[in-house]
């Protein structure tokens, strides 16, 4: 399943409080049967108000749950029903657009440019709090993560408006994964939240790695000392210093030759059953 089917699969859940708390709820039922929204819906609340989000199909549906008589017998059972409703332009259009703009972020892998401070994925790797701190930086200055927060955060102050209840963003949003590729054609997984503060309300997108570092070549990046064995590092975009960095930290014994040349670049060997790694620098 790709990036982008996978987030659209576990996208909104705006549940957070038990049903007899509350007599409006929004609740999501992606891919469904209109006949299973309406069933989803009936079982949300006793009486009131329920969207229901359909990330997958784009759609959002509203019903109006109330108990009827079942027969003419004033004494008889009563049954739920849900009578759908047209759903209001103030939902609807946000949650439309705010679709469109995660599909836009999840449509290519997301390249870095090339003052990205981070070079490789051995910086990542190194420092990923450092690197996910300017992921986050970096995403505020492209058009599509900043449309999707707006779009995101205006759903959920018209459905906090109409009495839909959170106490949780947990709840509310969920990860979706997305490949990003660094300066010198490495790449690796992060996953991107949407997080709310509980304190102003603002929304915002939290990123975390999620693993699947790759070179440029689509190779597996080092991880332990033994996977650094036959490697070669060249110096593109600067980053020869962070794959260095990496294989100290990895406790790889490291040699330092001049280089022949002009350029600088390690390169990764066993000798005498141990990897060693042997950076050639330029004069």
């Amino acid at each position: 399943m790709n990036s982008s089917l996978k987030f659209l699969c576990v996208l909104l859940a705006v549940i957070t409080v038990p049903a007899a708390e509350a007599s409006n709820r929004a609740i999501n039922c992606d891919g469904c049967t209109y006949t299973t929204k309406a069933n989803r819906a009936k079982q949300a609340v006793t009486e009131g108000y329920v969207y229901v989000f359909d990330a997958l199909q784009i759609d959002v549906k509203k019903f109006r749950i109330y108990d009827q008589l079942l027969g003419d017998d004033p004494r008889g059972r009563t049954g739920k029903v849900a009578q759908r409703l047209d759903v209001e332009p103030k939902i609807r259009d946000p949650f439309h657009n705010f679709i469109e703009s995660v599909n836009d972020i999840l449509g290519e892998r997301l390249v870095l440019p090339d003052t990205f401070d981070v070079r490789s994925v051995a910086g990542a790797l190194y420092d990923p709090a450092y690197t996910t701190t300017l992921l986050e930086s970096h995403m505020y200055q492209l058009e599509s993560p900043q449309a999707s927060v707006s779009w995101y955060s205006e759903l959920l102050g018209n459905l906090l408006d109409r009495g839909i209840p959170y106490v949780d963003v947990t709840g509310v949003t969920k990860e979706f994964t997305m490949t990003v590729e660094f300066p010198d054609g490495s790449y690796m997984d992060f996953e991107f939240t949407y997080e709310m503060n509980h304190v102003n309300n603002d929304l915002s997108i939290e990123i975390e790695p999620a693993g699947n570092a790759r070179l440029a070549n689509g190779d597996p990046a080092p991880t332990s000392d033994s996977s650094f064995r036959e490697q070669r590092f060249d110096d593109d975009y600067g980053a020869l210093f962070e794959w260095q960095r990496w294989a100290n930290a990895l406790d790889v014994e490291m040699r330092h030759r001049r280089a022949l040349g002009n350029y600088s670049y390690m390169v990764c060997k066993v000798d005498q059953y141990r990897v060693v790694c042997t950076l050639y620098r330029a004069p």
